[in-house]
Order: structure tokens, then sequence, then C-alpha cells
């Protein structure tokens, strides 16, 4: 959050006076390609997949075996921040490789689709899907 928040302060506020101008600043902040570079917790593995055809990223933990975990007897379900509108698995993929290696679970974070593009309610029917 810090980092959009220090995006959003290099803007005058008088272009961000609708939904176009901020998905404009956001968009790249959400999307940028340095996130997957951050270094994550010791032995925790990222494998990208599509669950209801829908895409997104799962987080490992340590000594977890390195396949699609399709049966597994305990996950999490994350749907990224963002207000149903900014951000993506990458944003959140830090903090989620952490709760995977402190509860020992694997984390499947949705990649839903946004506006404005998809308008309300696709982001929340997309979250849903996923978790049937």
């Amino acid at each position: 959050m810090t980092i959009f928040r220090g995006a959003l302060r290099q803007v005058p506020p008088s272009m961000l006076r609708s939904p176009a101008a901020v998905e404009a600043v956001m968009k790249p902040v959400a999307n940028f390609v340095g996130w997957p570079s951050m270094v994550l917790p010791t032995g925790v593995s990222v494998l990208p997949d599509r669950i209801s055809d829908l895409p997104g990223e799962w987080l490992l933990p340590p000594g977890y075996p390195l396949k699609v975990p399709r049966e597994a007897d305990r996950l999490l379900l994350w749907a990224h921040g963002g207000g149903f509108a900014f951000c993506s698995p990458g944003t959140h993929r830090l903090f989620l490789a952490k709760v995977a290696a402190r509860a020992e679970i694997p984390v499947f974070c949705v990649d839903y689709r946004k506006p404005p593009e998809f308008p309300f309610p696709a982001p929340g029917q997309d979250v849903l899907s996923t978790y049937k």
C-alpha cells in the first residue's frame, strides 16, 4: 500500500478526478514487472496455474511437493486487495509467501478480471468461481 500511496503523491490531485485517470496512474504500479523479483522466504515456491480458466499463482511452503495441489487437505484461496479494481497476485506475492511458509499450507492467489473492461460483478464472480 505504501508504494501505491507514493505513486499517487507524485500526481497532482487535479489529474485524479476521474476513474480513468486513477486507473492510468495505478495500473502500471499494480502490474510492475519488478514484483516477481522480490526475495521470498527460503524454500517457498511459486507456480502459475489456472482455476476455472482464471489465472493465478500458487505459493507453496518449504518442503511442499513442486506440483499444483489439487487434492490438498488444507489450502488458502486469496483474493488480492485493490478493491476489485487494482493489484495482482504479484503485488501480494511477498505477503502470501510468508503466509504459506508460516502456516505451512499452499496458497492460491487468483488474478480476477478487473474494471473497466470487466465491471462489477465480474471480479467477485471470478473469485466465487475459483472457490467452487
